[in-house]
């Protein structure tokens, strides 16, 4: 199951764009990941049940720090405000776009 967690985390960290994580982090993951395949290599032949738990932990504890860290750095979707052009307002403002710069008189059909 270690192994298993080491690959895909090694697979999703390559997946995650390299402007969306802090390099430090990114290297610190991967070193913890190297640490414990090594570990896993050489030591782990005298090791109980709980110590490849605590390896377990320690790097899901790892990559859910990088993650965490990605998904507050992130603007919300829904947050996002979109600039209109000069000359255009929002229904609150008086005019006919909504906040997330939709035309409302796009929305209306005039089939006559």
């Amino acid at each position: 199951a270690l192994r298993t967690y080491i690959l895909r985390t090694k697979k999703s960290l390559d997946a995650i764009d390299s402007g969306k994580i802090m390099k430090r982090d990114k290297e610190a993951l991967e070193a913890k990941l190297q640490d414990t395949q090594l570990w896993l290599e050489k030591g782990s032949s005298k090791a109980g049940k709980e110590d490849f738990e605590a390896k377990l932990k320690e790097i899901e504890s790892s990559m859910n720090a990088v993650m965490l860290h990605i998904n507050r750095s992130s603007t919300d979707f829904w947050e996002q405000q979109v600039s209109l052009t000069e000359g255009e307002k929002t229904i609150k403002d008086g005019g006919f776009f909504l906040e997330c710069g939709i035309n409302i008189l796009d929305l209306l059909d005039d089939e006559d």
